[in-house]
């Protein structure tokens, strides 16, 4: 799986995908409460679960996709054949923020393993006024490293082990700030490595 430090790329994702995506999310419910960890955050923000299997897996869980979502299918394939190479899809989930709603810094894993978070944010407009931008800290937590804001189509890539956060939208803004996230480890046999707890959820 190749490692790709913190970055962000425009105009990388094919447009058929990207708008494929769009209509799938758009059909999705939310459920409002998820936490970026859940022993530390004391509120939450709308999520919707596209595959559900264990925070601590290190197992490939692209097979779990619902049928319902091809072009989610096909960008996780995409990511795996065009773009990381062979990897395994971990976790996948759309987050969402509307006014009001923080983001807590967290990481989105504590094992020493090679993890990447993919984020693609999702509203098709989106001013620089509007703020929501994903924060990623330096090595030592201590400062920012990198600030981008939502983009359509625009995809946000580091290692699932920094300390990020999802900074809250402006008053001014009347849409929902949502993003699909994955996250991606590397090609391991069932059951390597499943034996560390994570409380963190994610809510980049």
């Amino acid at each position: 799986m190749m490692q790709l430090g913190v970055t962000k790329y425009d105009g990388l994702v094919p447009v058929r995908i990207i708008k494929g995506i769009t209509e799938e999310v758009s059909g999705m419910g939310f459920s409002f409460g998820w936490k970026s960890n859940k022993r530390k955050d004391p509120h939450g923000h709308w999520n919707h679960r596209i595959i559900k299997q264990k925070k601590n897996t290190s197992t490939d869980g692209s097979h779990l996709i619902p049928e319902e979502y091809p072009c989610l299918r096909e960008y996780v394939e995409w990511l795996k054949s065009d773009f990381f190479g062979p990897s395994n899809l971990l976790r996948f989930y759309v987050n969402a923020h509307t006014y009001g709603i923080d983001g807590y810094p967290h990481t989105d894993s504590k094992r020493d393993r090679e993890e990447q978070t993919v984020v693609l944010y999702m509203p098709p407009e989106w001013k620089p006024e509007w703020a929501g931008e994903t924060v990623v800290l330096n090595e030592d937590a201590d400062d920012i490293a990198a600030s981008v804001l939502p983009r359509y189509g625009r995809l946000f890539v580091f290692p699932s082990g920094r300390v990020h956060a999802a900074r809250s939208v402006s008053r001014i803004c009347n849409v929902m700030r949502a993003t699909l996230v994955c996250k991606m480890g590397p090609e391991v046999r069932e059951g390597e490595g499943d034996d560390t707890d994570d409380d963190e959820e994610g809510d980049e």
